[in-house]
């Protein structure tokens, strides 16, 4: 079945993966990827393509296939290595997210923003708008230089 000679190499294991949750309903994490209309390109429905991609892009076994736009497809384009702790910087905004911004939520009357990095929660309360709350806690990525998005108002 496999003339490639890798079908035991690291990169096999995460590219059926991959097929998997884009192609196949009765896997678990399909839901959030195929159902949602996320395709693998065609491209990388040839394992050699993808893995070639994946030399060339500087693959190591510790990082993580992220997707730069999280509502767009798997391919060359759109797709690049990074740490666990970058790809949970690049998430979407979950479905239970009721201020539609990531890190915003309302508390009472009044809004707050929260970030966790490296283990430790910050947060401050008290805004009386959500978009206030949203500035302050892109001002607080700015000047302590985090690595999360900075998020449009």
């Amino acid at each position: 079945m496999y003339k490639h000679g890798l079908n035991k190499h690291p990169l096999a294991g995460r590219w059926k993966r991959l097929l998997q949750r884009c192609n196949n309903p009765n896997c678990d994490d399909y839901k959030d990827y195929g159902a949602r209309g996320i395709v693998v390109c065609k491209e990388w429905h040839d394992f050699v393509a993808f893995y070639n991609w994946c030399i060339n892009t500087n693959w190591q076994p510790h990082l993580t296939l992220d997707r730069i736009d999280n509502n767009g497809d798997y391919c060359p384009e759109n797709c690049r290595w990074a740490t666990r702790l970058e790809q949970r910087h690049n998430q979407r905004i979950l479905s239970t997210n009721t201020s539609g911004v990531v890190g915003v939520r309302k508390k009472g009357k009044t809004w707050l923003w929260s970030i966790t990095h490296n283990n430790k929660y910050y947060s401050k309360a008290g805004f009386p708008t959500k978009n206030e709350a949203l500035a302050a806690r892109n001002q607080f990525i700015q000047e302590n230089n985090l690595p999360h998005k900075i998020q449009e108002i």
